[in-house]
């Protein structure tokens, strides 16, 4: 048994930093170092350990997005379908056509272009990558923030 599926039945007692629950966070995968873990009762997902700020920062700015650094098509393409049912989740909880969209952690800015083009003109972004945040501004003209 491999080490990926003998953590696949692993849960870790937490409290959901989401819903609140105590819950058996349960492990989803590994990567860079922290544990992956989900809420079983509202799918929150989140690594284990929290990463500091100074970690953050350090993983944004050296391996977040950089094999595919602006490539406009892999983060559009194969995501329509995604992005598809996001919106319509977020309609159906009420979310009304010309509503503004916030997206946190919007990479280079795939969601927040589908959505500028499916009745949202009023979007923005925020995520902690500089190159990112600068693509999204001057590629697709759309207001995003770094932070």
């Amino acid at each position: 048994m491999t080490t990926a599926s003998a953590n696949a039945f692993k849960t870790y007692p937490r409290v959901c930093r989401s819903c609140g629950k105590p819950v058996e966070m349960r492990w989803v995968y590994l990567e860079k170092g922290y544990d992956i873990l989900r809420c079983p009762l509202c799918d929150f997902v989140t690594t284990d350990p929290i990463p500091t700020p100074t970690e953050l920062e350090k993983f944004y700015s050296e391996h977040f997005l950089k094999a595919n650094d602006g490539d406009e098509e892999f983060w559009r393409g194969p995501r329509q379908r995604v992005f598809r049912q996001i919106r319509s989740a977020m309609m159906g909880a009420g979310l009304q056509p010309g509503g503004r969209v916030l997206d946190v952690g919007c990479a280079y800015g795939a969601f927040l272009h589908y959505m500028k083009g499916h009745g949202f003109p009023d979007v923005a972004g925020v995520d902690l990558s500089r190159p990112a945040v600068e693509s999204v501004r001057v590629k697709l003209g759309i207001e995003a923030h770094h932070g």
